[in-house]
């Protein structure tokens, strides 16, 4: 323990009252020997301890642990420290216990979420592990499975039609999908960027067009701004509203 606790109503008890200000600092060494080393109050197998020992371990001198004391006794080779906080021990041991618990927890769980976000940023697992999934784990209605697979004139079902759909949207640069860039870049020639990027990605084999790029691309680009007005433009304009 790191803490000594001591009651009050052990301060006034008659075994420290009467005991000598030599005798109740050696009590004070010994409990605080006792809670470092959370072993109960009880000093084991101590008699045959040298007075260096006693000293390096205790703070006290062999003469001053063999003594006869209220606050202290000997059973056997084992020295018995009175007052010795059992309950404060006890409750600092279990709440020990229950942090170390709670870290593991803590632990798992972070390694449980870590992994589920690895797998949200990898798409090639998830995709994996969904594969995975169906094949272990097989649709037990033959009309959804019949609705999935392809029919004999080689169009998909409802399902796998909307889900190419959806993939095909997701990375085919379409013209719906170069509107909306006009639209949120006004101020951008998106076609003359488009061009830039195609320039950009010749000289660069492994990258390619995806609407990521595009967006990212964009994204960086500068708007064109306007040219300046001359001051013959300007009072051409003012002699026009005359």
């Amino acid at each position: 323990m790191r803490w000594l606790n001591l009651e009050i109503s052990n301060l006034r008890s008659p075994a420290f009252v009467g005991a000598e200000p030599v005798e109740r600092a050696t009590w004070l060494s010994l409990l605080a020997y006792c809670a470092d080393q959370e072993n109960g109050g009880i000093i084991a197998e101590c008699r045959a301890w040298k007075d260096r020992q006693w000293q390096q371990t205790c703070g006290i001198t062999q003469a001053e642990a063999q003594q006869e004391c209220q606050l202290w006794d000997w059973d056997g080779d084992n020295l018995c420290v009175a007052f010795f906080p059992l309950a404060k021990q006890a409750e600092v041991q279990i709440k020990r216990e229950a942090g170390k618990l709670g870290g593991s927890v803590k632990s798992e769980a972070k390694t449980q979420a870590s992994r589920v976000n690895g797998a949200k940023h990898n798409p090639s697992t998830t995709q994996a592990d969904t594969q995975a999934q169906s094949k272990q784990k097989p649709s037990s209605n033959p009309t959804e499975r019949k609705g999935k697979e392809s029919n004999g004139n080689g169009k998909e079902g409802e399902e796998g039609g909307v889900s190419a759909a959806r993939h095909t949207n997701a990375y085919t640069l379409d013209e719906e999908f170069w509107e909306e860039m006009r639209r949120h870049h006004p101020d951008i020639d998106v076609q003359a960027e488009s061009r830039k990027m195609d320039a950009w990605l010749t000289a660069r084999p492994g990258r390619k067009k995806t609407r990521q790029f595009v967006i990212m691309w964009l994204g960086k680009t500068e708007p064109v701004l306007a040219p300046e007005k001359t001051e013959e433009s300007k009072w051409a304009w003012k002699i026009r509203t005359i």
